[in-house]
């Protein structure tokens, strides 16, 4: 989903993934989308869920 990508692109690896998801948590639901969260590391956004990795500095989300 690209509008969960470029949220989260904001953020450096710095962050960790609980308090990640959980701001894309919030963000996603303030945007209209149906959003749950799994396990606190994973969320599910429009019936999809996701989860995010680090990737050369980056967070990259991958669909679960």
């Amino acid at each position: 989903m690209k509008e969960l990508q470029s949220f989260v692109d904001q953020f450096g690896t710095g962050i960790g993934v609980k308090k990640l998801c959980e701001k894309a948590y919030r963000a996603m639901e303030a945007a209209g989308h149906d959003v749950c969260l799994l396990n606190e590391k994973y969320i599910i956004v429009d019936g999809t869920a996701y989860c995010f990795r680090k990737h050369n500095g980056d967070w990259i989300v991958k669909e679960f």
